[in-house]
């Protein structure tokens, strides 16, 4: 993965004299070359908008990055005195996003981002996060049974008795109402009911496979 595809980094950014030109000198190095000058790496912190949260600083950088992908807005990183005058930001192929900022998706590339932070001690952990794959949900959503052909009738119980058990309460009520839709039921069965730990299922055209006899 080359360094130029990170549109985005996390900062640790602290604010502090010392560390600031420190991380800043640290990501151009790594994230900051190789790119056109109209395309710099964009970084900012969101301990600008929520405080440092000392161990937490990294999950609330995760939370930020994951929220910015799917709403494909970077927030702005809050600089109230401007930028940090010791860092010379010129020719570090860095920009810090100072506004509200579209990241929107691209037709050649996965948006990446970097999360970067600090541990306790100085440790330093940091991940790639880039675009989950885009899934076409009319194709992958349940779809209900046709009025015809066979269908699965799942069954499950906390234990083997419990299986019987739920089975044969099925069995009754279904003897009971002639007008229930099978198609419905099996639905029902399959995507609205917890499947526990015994399980068995029944393959059936009509009530005549599944064994029903009605009153």
């Amino acid at each position: 993965m080359p360094s130029a595809s990170i549109d985005y980094v996390e900062a640790h950014g602290t604010g502090t004299s010392v560390g600031d030109p420190i991380e800043v000198a640290a990501l151009s190095a790594t994230v900051g070359g190789d790119r056109s000058p109209d395309r710099p790496c964009m970084i900012g912190s969101v301990k600008t908008n929520i405080g440092h949260l000392e161990a937490a600083s990294g999950v609330a950088g995760i939370i930020k990055v994951v929220l910015a992908l799917r709403h494909g807005r970077i927030p702005a990183t809050l600089t109230r005195t401007g930028l940090n005058p010791n860092i010379p930001w010129d020719g570090t192929g860095l920009t810090v996003v100072t506004e509200n900022t579209p990241w929107q998706r691209r037709p050649d590339r996965s948006r990446r981002a970097g999360v970067g932070n600090y541990g306790y001690g100085g440790t330093l952990a940091h991940v790639v996060v880039e675009d989950a794959p885009v899934v076409d949900t009319a194709a992958t959503r349940p779809r209900r049974p046709t009025a015809h052909g066979a269908r699965l009738f799942p069954v499950s119980g906390a234990s083997e008795a419990g299986l019987r058990a739920n089975a044969a309460r099925l069995a009754t009520w279904l003897s009971a109402n002639d007008d229930a839709s099978l198609a419905g039921i099996g639905h029902t069965l399959a995507n609205g009911r917890s499947a526990l730990r015994a399980r068995a299922c029944v393959v059936a055209a009509d009530r005549a496979e599944l064994g029903i006899v009605s009153n």
